[in-house]
């Protein structure tokens, strides 16, 4: 990883970096938002 980082480079490695943290975010939101909505629906009224 780290031969493979310094081939490539610094800016590209954060860059691909940057762009895997930004998905999993915005699955976690995601995720945690569907959790949410499905919590609300089994609520009683």
């Amino acid at each position: 990883m780290l031969a493979v980082a310094s081939g490539v480079g610094a800016t590209a490695a954060i860059g691909a970096g940057v762009t895997v943290l930004v998905a999993n975010a915005l699955f976690f939101v995601r995720s945690l938002a569907r959790l949410v909505t499905v919590g609300r629906i089994r609520e009683p009224a």
